[in-house]
C-alpha cells in the first residue's frame, strides 16, 4: 500500500503517466537497482525478437544508434582485434534510440533493439516505434527500458500503469 502512495504522490507531483513500451503479452526479467554492484538502470522486458517497442509517451526521438552504425562499430572492433564480448560490452546498449518529453524533463531510452522504425521527429504516445533485439551486452531478446526525468535514472514501475 506504502509503494501505490509513493507511486501516485509521485506521478501526481510530476504529472508523468507512461505507457507501457511493450504489448499485453510480456515477460518481466530484470528489474531497476543494483546488479553485481552495478546500477541497472532501467527494466528489461522478455519477448521475442521482433516484437513491436512502441513510444511511452509523447516526445522527440533525440539519440539513436541505428543498426548500420552498430554493425559498423561491431566491424571496426573485429579488425582492430576485439573479441565479440569485449566489443559488446563497449556497445553495451546495442541498438538504441531515446524519446525526449516535449518539455525536455522525461527521456525514455530503449535498447537491445533490433531495428529502429523512427529515426527522428516526433512521435506519439502508443506509437511503434522499434522492434525488440539482441543487440550489445544480452542474454537474449529483450527491451531494456530506462525513464529519466530531470538528469535522472528512475524506476520505470513508478510511472508505469
Amino acid at each position: 500500500m506504502r509503494r501505490y502512495f509513493q507511486r501516485l504522490m509521485c506521478n501526481n507531483l510530476l504529472h508523468i503517466s507512461l505507457q507501457m513500451p511493450v504489448s499485453s503479452v510480456w515477460s518481466y526479467s530484470s528489474s531497476f537497482g543494483t546488479r553485481d554492484g552495478n546500477l541497472h538502470s532501467g527494466l528489461d522486458f522478455r519477448g521475442s525478437e521482433g516484437a513491436n517497442i512502441y513510444a511511452a509517451h509523447r516526445g522527440t526521438v533525440r539519440v539513436v544508434r541505428s543498426r548500420a552504425n552498430y554493425d559498423a562499430r561491431r566491424a571496426e572492433h573485429r579488425a582492430a582485434g576485439i573479441d565479440t564480448q569485449e566489443s559488446d560490452n563497449r556497445l553495451s546498449r546495442g541498438v538504441y534510440m531515446t524519446v525526449t518529453s516535449l518539455d525536455g524533463r522525461v527521456v525514455t531510452r530503449y535498447a537491445h533493439l533490433d531495428s529502429i522504425i523512427v529515426e527522428s521527429g516526433n512521435v506519439g504516445g502508443g506509437q511503434r516505434i522499434a522492434t525488440m533485439g539482441n543487440t550489445g551486452r544480452s542474454t537474449g531478446p529483450h527491451l531494456h527500458f530506462d525513464v529519466i526525468i530531470d538528469g535522472i535514472s528512475r524506476n520505470p514501475w513508478e510511472f508505469l500503469p
